[in-house]
């Protein structure tokens, strides 16, 4: 199904110019859908996929109807119930809602930095050996999940059923504590860095518990360090700004104008490498600047990959790249 997909994309955008745009698209599309929804892709399945092509949509945040349009159904994701009625009634100070009861057992926020699991901080580590459950992020290195003991619970977030997910996370937490048990939520790098942290605690609180929370080592930071690159330098760069490539409705991120001092670290973007490039040149970006593409940070297999603005769209597609990682550009990179 994938090959007739790639056939109707390529007759659609014959381009010799497009390659690299049709084979990183139908990557990450690859790389988020499970194995099994795609092999059973139908004709209004290509046609809406096509058409999602055509317009520039992000893969990941494609909606597909009929047999393929809940991926959780065949991850292990239980399709989510009605949402969890909000408390009413009056609060401690006699207005607003009130929290239930809290539950019986103990909820800890980690993140689990990068990839290294001696990169853990000891109260990271900790906590970890004294969960009864780990709930875990799809993307957590297996190197860092090998040091838990206890059962590890993974919900798998594709294109369409992220939310899904999601929610399937937040029920499992629910009835865990309710039980009395101690869960960790497992998260990448740093909870509150791009990792919803924020949001798990707001919903929790709703429910009536407070999590404690474990930050962990960005990779925006971290990753950068652990690849020779230090974000600030004395005399070269003195500010860093860290964006998203994958905002929430699939839009590019905001970019101010260039500041030659300002290292620009941007996370979740490798696989739109070409329209960030295109959207640091209109913000005036030099051709010249240096750029790194960071990948890996912290495992086994990490790699860099220099280049300029100009040629690292080139220098990517000639050697491949090893998802996830990051943008790093700015002269701090060299």
């Amino acid at each position: 199904q994938i090959g007739r997909l790639r056939r109707r994309i390529r007759e659609a955008d014959p381009r010799p110019e497009n390659s690299r745009r049709r084979m990183a698209w139908l990557t990450q599309l690859c790389d988020y859908w499970p194995i099994e929804q795609l092999a059973r892709l139908d004709a209004d399945n290509i046609d809406s996929l096509l058409d999602a092509y055509v317009h520039e949509h992000d893969p990941q945040t494609v909606r597909i109807a009929g047999s393929i349009g809940s991926p959780a159904a065949s991850s292990g994701v239980p399709s989510p119930g009605p949402p969890s009625p909000e408390p009413s009634g009056p609060g401690p100070s006699g207005s607003g809602p009130s929290s239930p009861p809290p539950a019986a057992g103990r909820l800890v926020l980690v993140g689990a930095g990068v990839g290294d699991p001696e990169l853990l901080t000891v109260r990271a580590l900790r906590a970890l050996e004294a969960a009864d459950i780990v709930l875990a992020d799809k993307l957590i290195p297996e190197p860092v999940l090998g040091v838990v003991k206890c059962e590890v619970y993974t919900a798998r977030k594709f294109p369409g059923a992220a939310a899904e997910a999601q929610d399937d996370l937040y029920r499992r937490a629910l009835a865990e504590l309710a039980r009395g048990r101690t869960v960790v939520r497992l998260k990448q790098g740093d909870p509150f860095v791009y990792g919803r942290g924020g949001e798990e605690v707001l919903y929790f609180r709703r429910h009536g518990i407070e999590p404690e929370v474990v930050p962990g080592l960005s990779s925006a930071i971290s990753g950068p360090g652990l690849c020779g690159i230090p974000v600030t330098h004395r005399g070269v760069a003195d500010q860093v700004l860290v964006l998203s490539g994958a905002n929430r409705n699939g839009d590019l991120p905001s970019v101010p104008e260039f500041v030659p001092t300002r290292t620009l670290v941007i996370l979740m973007s490798v696989a739109r490498l070409e329209r960030i490039v295109e959207l640091l040149r209109a913000r005036q970006f030099p051709p010249t600047l240096p750029v790194a593409i960071v990948e890996r940070a912290g495992c086994p297999d990490q790699r860099t990959v220099r280049a300029s603005l100009a040629t690292i769209v080139d220098v990517v597609a000639r050697v491949g790249h090893n998802a996830p990682g990051l943008i790093v550009a700015g002269h701090a990179v060299n």
